[in-house]
């Protein structure tokens, strides 16, 4: 009975559109924090009909509606936000990431420099611009408005003293990572990582980074982490290669399931086919194989 008097106050104190607004954007949060960006969105678009003037709840469906690679749904949400709040620069950085998803980098950077401008002390305008330049191949600006962001990020460190923009560490990997700088690409990709643990991308270059820098054993390590969060092809592949690097060194007992080094090799690269019957690298790992226990040659 309490629980329906506290609603009824509620309704009574911000109308029933207003509390059921609030309902559903509470419940979209919730959604968008599982990653079922379709259930958000559905909630969101409750939450804006219910309360339009509420630019939160039209901030959060515009993410959502990107999460869901709805992006001309979410320039649309992000082109009403920019109307009802001009200094919102959600507005403007979530247009600019639409662009960018959609590859159009030209008019990202514009939207991201028009985000620079209604909000100088962002760091997400600059990861923006940084990335946009990347894809354009012009590293020089683009590691220019990465530190940029990384300055501007430290103002969410603890005390001011941590460098807290992954999105940038993230650009500064790859862009070191294409340097075959690796040292300083791992230490990015690895920064990234810790800051956003779903990033597998970024951890799946720390990992490479090791590999590059012949640190296999580690590299192994940091790929069977990746496994956790998703499986594919590309990342079987890369394990059954580190494997493969290490076929003749002495097994270790947790391989002996495999065979040694070799025979993890073998597993892995018929995983990744698995997946990927056509997958070059891991039929051209296979054939590299010796012949398997049976005393067949790999196929």
């Amino acid at each position: 009975m309490r629980t329906f008097l506290i609603v009824g106050a509620l309704m009574l104190l911000g109308g029933c559109g207003t509390f059921r607004a609030k309902n559903d954007a509470s419940e979209g949060a919730y959604y968008f924090a599982q990653n079922d960006f379709k259930n958000s969105t559905r909630h969101f678009h409750k939450a804006v009909r219910a309360d339009p003037k509420n630019t939160e709840y039209l901030t959060l469906l515009g993410w959502s509606c990107f999460k869901l690679a709805n992006y001309p749904k979410a320039i649309a949400t992000f082109g009403k936000l920019g109307k009802m709040d001009p200094k919102c620069v959600d507005a403007y950085t979530g247009t600019g990431w639409c662009y960018f998803k959609q590859d159009d980098y030209d008019r990202a950077i514009r939207w991201f420099e028009k985000a620079a401008k209604v909000d100088p002390s962002a760091s997400d305008p600059y990861s923006g611009l940084g990335w946009g330049h990347l894809k354009k191949g012009e590293a020089d600006k683009a590691e220019k408005y990465f530190f940029a962001a990384l300055r501007r990020g430290l103002k969410y460190g603890s005390g001011g003293s941590a460098k807290t923009d992954p999105e940038a560490h993230r650009g500064l990997g790859y862009l070191n990572f294409g340097k075959r700088d690796y040292p300083t690409a791992l230490r990015h990709f690895k920064t990234a990582t810790i800051l956003m643990p779903d990033w597998n991308d970024a951890r799946v270059k720390w990992g490479d980074c090791l590999a590059a820098m012949e640190k296999y054993m580690d590299s192994l390590e940091v790929y069977r982490r990746s496994l956790d969060y998703a499986k594919s092809a590309e990342l079987y592949d890369k394990l059954g290669w580190t494997y493969f690097r290490l076929k003749d060194r002495p097994s270790l007992f947790g391989l002996i399931e495999y065979g040694g080094y070799e025979g993890a090799a073998r597993e892995m690269f018929k995983k990744a086919l698995a997946i990927d019957p056509t997958y070059a690298s891991s039929l051209s790992g296979l054939a590299k194989l010796s012949p398997d226990k049976a005393g067949k040659p790999s196929p």
